[in-house]
């Protein structure tokens, strides 16, 4: 057992559940290039195709992928221009995310969003008693401490954002539907 009481066993369960490829639609190019620019227009600036670099990430997220911060890092590096203006050209954007949307990964790591029963799984191997909620603390533990670690304002509003307020339980079934993209 470990300090927060997960056993060798949940561990390697969470592992694995970290590596199951989300069931995703094949969209065709056409249909692609009209998400990304949909997801794009909103923080478009004054008609100019670009967009402040403050916002890729949100941009990237709208498109139903879910990057880790490194990940996003590696994309804005990899579309920002070579003098950085602290925009982003539609274009390089467009480029980049028909890449990842077609394939589901960036630099060979699946970024997808998960569907509602991956999420579902993966919080029911934090629940081996099956009893529909995890303990807000024991999960404020586990996003400090394990994998790629949560600063304290990620860990306070996913808190604020998933657990009962009288009970400090996290009733993870709701949540999930919430997590997962249609």
């Amino acid at each position: 057992m470990n300090p927060i009481g997960l056993d060798r066993g949940m561990l390697e369960q969470i592992e694995e559940l970290s590596y199951i490829p989300p069931q995703r639609e094949q969209l065709t190019q056409e249909r692609i290039k009209k998400q990304i620019r949909a997801a794009f227009a909103p923080f478009e600036r004054e008609g100019s195709d670009t967009c402040d670099i403050r916002d890729v990430g949100t941009v990237v997220r709208a498109l139903g992928l879910n990057p880790t911060e490194a990940q996003l890092h590696q994309m804005i590096e990899e579309i920002e221009e070579d003098e950085p203006t602290g925009f982003v050209r539609f274009e390089r954007f467009e480029a980049l995310m028909k890449r990842v949307l077609t394939r589901g990964e960036f630099n060979s790591k699946v970024i997808a969003r998960d569907a509602e029963e991956t999420i579902l799984a993966a919080f029911e191997v934090l629940d081996p008693e099956k009893k529909g909620y995890i303990d807000a603390d024991f999960m404020r533990e586990l996003l400090l401490t394990k994998g790629e670690r949560f600063t304290n304002d990620e860990v306070l509003e996913f808190i604020n954002a998933a657990a009962d307020p009288e009970t400090g339980q996290i009733k993870y079934e709701d949540y999930a539907a919430i997590l997962a993209v249609d």
